[in-house]
């Protein structure tokens, strides 16, 4: 419901169809993206300012999740031992990893992943 909400919200701005032909070029990723529940596998086009939003969205919602874990003295569990929450990551169908104190997102390329939320949704 909340993605539904916030695509009537971005439609209700358009004005004529040239309008939803620019917010259709910034990608409907960005639109969908529920950082409630971000848990999914994502296929980016860094080119796209929507979908490049979407990438650095993540990022930092990682980066407050990492420093969650580690506050309470859970382990990482992630696949690098690097505290990220994106697994099986590839930047133009080539296997890419970030360093462990890297939190920068390419600025090109089509960047694949599954985000994998160290939080439970809330059960509402």
């Amino acid at each position: 419901l909340e993605g539904t909400r916030r695509l009537r919200k971005a439609f209700s701005s358009l004005r004529c169809l040239a309008d939803l032909q620019l917010s259709h070029g910034m990608g409907i990723e960005i639109m969908s993206l529920n950082l409630e529940n971000p848990t999914n596998h994502y296929r980016l086009n860094l080119d796209n300012l929507g979908d490049r939003c979407v990438a650095q969205q993540l990022m930092l919602l990682n980066r407050w999740e990492a420093r969650i874990l580690q506050a309470s003295g859970h382990p990482d569990i992630s696949e690098r031992g690097d505290t990220k929450n994106f697994r099986n990551v590839t930047l133009d169908s080539q296997g890419f990893a970030w360093g462990s104190e890297e939190w920068g997102i390419p600025t090109e390329g089509i960047l694949v992943f599954d985000y994998v939320s160290t939080r439970r949704p809330d059960a509402s």
